[in-house]
């Protein structure tokens, strides 16, 4: 609210001065997750600026397979270091079960690619469900994330910004950032959600 009233007052001003300015803000955070839809409206700018200039290979696929990436955080967040943003392993191994069962039972090829940090061994369990890619470039990660079918977020700006361009299926994991409202959140019910079942299905 400060900033606002701050920004009408000086808007105020210098309109009657005939003059430009700039406010210098850290963060707009607060606006943004009051807003979140709002990003839905700017999603095809935001499309455009991000592939402007961009060659990017055609994304990856396998006998027109439905085409899902993961991202789990890793590196910086553990059960000890920022524990609201980790994510157990356990708690991902169960949402791949029900995602691959709930894909198997509709009859649709699919393949999940996981990206994150870190050793082979931290992410036991996890490779029945898919590739498990570790330690690429953010590059390679972000498009991979960007151009999928379907995308799994972890709680991170990084996979959040990845869904804000993306044109698939957003399965969203609930942390500080809120999610739009066309976005489906990760919960045991999600599979048995008609919208998301007709989205799949599209």
């Amino acid at each position: 609210m400060a900033s606002i009233l701050k920004f009408v007052i000086l808007s105020g001003f210098y309109s009657f001065q005939k003059k430009d300015f700039l406010i210098e803000k850290r963060h707009y955070h607060e606006y943004g997750n009051q807003r979140q839809d709002n990003y839905a409206d700017m999603s095809e700018v935001l499309r455009r600026k991000f592939y402007a200039g961009k060659s990017l290979p055609a994304p990856e696929r396998k006998n027109r397979s439905l085409q899902v990436a993961c991202h789990i955080r890793r590196g910086d967040v553990n059960s000890v270091n920022h524990p609201n943003r980790f994510t157990p392993n356990l708690h991902i191994e169960k949402q791949l079960a029900r995602l691959a069962a709930f894909f198997t039972d509709l009859g649709i090829p699919y393949d999940i690619k996981i990206g994150s940090q870190g050793g082979i061994e931290e992410f036991e369990g996890l490779s029945k469900y898919g590739k498990i890619m570790l330690d690429r470039t953010a590059f390679e990660d972000f498009q991979d994330m960007v151009q999928a079918d379907a995308l799994i977020t972890a709680k991170s700006c990084f996979s959040y910004c990845a869904a804000l361009l993306l044109e698939g299926l957003m399965i969203y994991e609930p942390f500080y950032h809120k999610p739009l409202s066309n976005w489906f959140i990760c919960t045991e019910q999600l599979v048995d959600d008609q919208r998301f079942i007709t989205s799949i299905k599209k």
